[in-house]
């Protein structure tokens, strides 16, 4: 019964969204189908009994942790969806056309350099034939982040995933708002798909559902600034890339278990379900406050301190404390408790609230390039927030620095004596 209340919940919200005729299904709309769709398969770990296996905690759920669950849940997706207003629109800055082009000029470079660092396109192709299970066991044996040539290896596709986001919404402000050359809109296409091929290589499925929904959620984001014949364009090409991602994901799902296709079922649905059960599971064990610095502050860590963080390393500990699984998705609330407990939690929320309540009243039912990135950055709570915190390592930090430096560029001008630079 208490598998199916989140499930039942979060339907009956996106039925009543849909249902108010001043909203439309835009970008909190699918943010709320992305939290509904967990919460369906949550109900398929319960009727299949996979408590304990695949990712998922034995069984925990209980009425305190599942009304906490969808609480939480809710306070982060009911000020995204009062963006879904009928009359917002995304309107151009004239003024900032050339520094817009230049950005994405500048991450496309930043695409191929990532190549040319990550190897070359037969090393690329020999990684991918081989056995997916084994690429995604290697992947975690070398997952830290320490200092030197080494850590180039690891952190880079890693940011290159992460800027997966940002890739997308300036293909989509390139062929909506700031119109650029078709060449520089298909290559920005094919940069966001760069973190996909590196999660493919290491055997990783993450980084393909976060491209599938970080897509439908700009799509239906920038709906109305699209023509029909775009939409359709943009159909197609979403199948495209969508279905490859797809086909991605089964064979890492098959190719982790050689005794049959139920396993592999089996594993996909923990996969995609385990968060409820994960985020009760820890509940109980959650203190009023500790903190993780590495964790929450990776970048002052890393350069300051020069300490930096090894996810193997954090698991085991966390393990040796905790009597339940830790290398699991415990979603981004779960990670905060374990971070930073009670205490970090209700600040984030705070903060969370703050942010939106102020991107709310600055856009005005207008929004503008500016703050169309640090939409970008809060739609990254629910996009990657189902696994976890989304901002755990000193790159992350980089990233979200990055969006930063974008608005203030985008929204202010820059002098140089009496010369406007941008």
């Amino acid at each position: 019964m208490l598998a199916y209340i989140p499930f039942i919940y979060f339907t009956l919200l996106l039925i009543i969204h849909l249902a108010n005729p001043k909203k439309r299904f835009g970008a909190g709309a699918m943010s709320l189908l992305w939290i509904d769709t967990s919460a369906f398969f949550s109900i398929l770990v319960d009727i299949r009994n996979i408590y304990g296996q695949f990712g998922c905690n034995e069984f925990a759920l209980s009425w305190m942790g599942v009304l906490l669950y969808c609480a939480l849940w809710t306070i982060i997706l009911l000020p995204l969806t009062k963006l879904d207003q009928v009359d917002i629109e995304i309107q151009p800055l004239e003024s900032k056309q050339t520094l817009f082009k230049f950005i994405c000029i500048f991450l496309i470079i930043c695409m191929f350099i990532h190549m040319a660092i990550a190897g070359s396109i037969s090393n690329i192709r020999e990684q991918i034939i081989m056995d997916l299970s084994d690429a995604y066991s290697e992947k975690l044996s070398r997952d830290s982040y320490s200092g030197g040539a080494g850590a180039m290896w690891q952190w880079i596709p890693n940011i290159v995933a992460l800027f997966t986001p940002l890739y997308l919404l300036c293909w989509f402000i390139s062929i909506t708002i700031c119109k650029q050359s078709k060449l520089i809109s298909s290559l920005l296409l094919l940069s966001s798909t760069l973190g996909m091929i590196v999660g493919f290589v290491n055997g990783g499925r993450a980084s393909l559902f976060w491209w599938i929904i970080t897509f439908l959620v700009y799509l239906f984001l920038f709906k109305p600034s699209l023509s029909p014949v775009q939409r359709k364009r943009i159909g197609l090409t979403f199948i495209s890339f969508a279905g490859c991602a797809f086909l991605g994901i089964v064979l890492i799902t098959l190719a982790r278990f050689e005794d049959g296709s139920m396993q592999a079922l089996d594993s996909f649905i923990g996969y995609a379900g385990q968060q409820v059960n994960n985020f009760c599971a820890f509940l109980p064990h959650a203190d009023f406050f500790h903190l993780y610095p590495d964790r929450l502050f990776p970048l002052y860590q890393y350069v300051v301190k020069n300490q930096s963080y090894d996810m193997l390393e954090f698991y085991s500990y966390l393990s040796s404390i905790y009597p339940i699984k830790m290398n699991v998705f415990f979603t981004v609330f779960g990670g905060l408790l374990v971070d930073t407990g009670v205490l970090g939690l209700l600040v984030f929320l705070v903060l969370y609230i703050l942010a939106t309540r102020y991107l709310r009243y600055s856009i005005n039912n207008k929004i503008t390039i500016p703050y169309l990135f640090i939409l970008s950055l809060i739609l990254c709570i629910p996009i990657r927030g189902l696994f976890g915190w989304p901002f755990t390592n000193y790159h992350n930090t980089l990233y979200i620095i990055f969006n930063i430096c974008l608005l203030l560029c985008f929204k202010y001008h820059i002098k140089y004596g009496r010369k406007t630079i941008v």
